[in-house]
């Protein structure tokens, strides 16, 4: 009887040990076909649909920023107000402060503005008035 057991024993490790390499196979295996029609069915996106982007230098500063709304701009430190909301795109300078731009305003004012330190270099401008050109200052 000892024999028969021991060898019924034998048997059924060997079935255990085909078990476990069997479920070591076919478990990644079951994961794998489970995660893949996921990521199949899944359309790539075509866009991006963000409120602001922010590019930033080696040193943390914002230098371009696209958003809706852009914040106030800031020149020499200060802050101030924009005449209306405006959605666009903003230029700074190392600094932080806005050297530039490209807007459209809720007022409908649409501007395209480079500037100095002391102010604004040279705009392009069409305002809901009806009003359009090109302003300079020199410094």
């Amino acid at each position: 009887m000892d024999t028969s057991l021991n060898q019924r024993i034998e048997t059924v490790e060997c079935r255990v040990r085909t078990l476990r390499i069997s479920l070591l196979v076919l478990l990644p295996m079951a994961v794998f076909f489970a995660v893949l029609p996921s990521a199949k069915s899944s359309a790539p996106e075509t866009h991006l649909r963000v409120r602001s982007l922010a590019v930033v230098d080696d040193h943390g500063v914002e230098r371009v920023r696209i958003a809706a709304p852009l914040s106030n701009p800031v020149s020499g430190g200060k802050e101030s107000q924009r005449r209306s909301k405006s959605y666009g795109i903003q230029l700074n300078d190392a600094k932080g402060n806005e050297f530039g731009g490209f807007t459209i305003a809720d007022d409908g004012a649409l501007v395209s503005c480079f500037d100095w330190t002391v102010g604004e270099a040279i705009c392009m401008f069409a305002m809901p008035s009806g009003e359009a050109g090109f302003r300079g200052q020199s410094t």
